[in-house]
């Protein structure tokens, strides 16, 4: 995820972007990704990371959701499914 962000028009390499890890389940994985960007861009820059990032886990086969806001917790937590 972080890869993806690094080359997004608009993300800042310093601090570079950062995945991190928010729940990990046997078949769920929620990550928050982290980057800065120049603050009156931050719609346009966000909409192509979620797109960029879109395109990431798309390419890595895997199946999942991107959303440029905290979704919410799930009713049951990851270890219980």
């Amino acid at each position: 995820m972080a890869e993806a962000a690094v080359g997004v028009s608009g993300v800042l390499g310093t601090p570079p972007p950062r995945a991190l890890p928010i729940t990990i389940g046997p078949d769920r994985i929620t990550m928050r990704l982290q980057y800065w960007h120049p603050p009156l861009d931050g719609v346009t820059v966000t909409a192509a990371v979620v797109r960029a990032v879109s395109v990431a886990i798309e390419g890595a086969d895997w199946h999942g959701t991107v959303s440029s806001t905290p979704g919410e917790p799930p009713l049951v937590p990851p270890d219980a499914i």
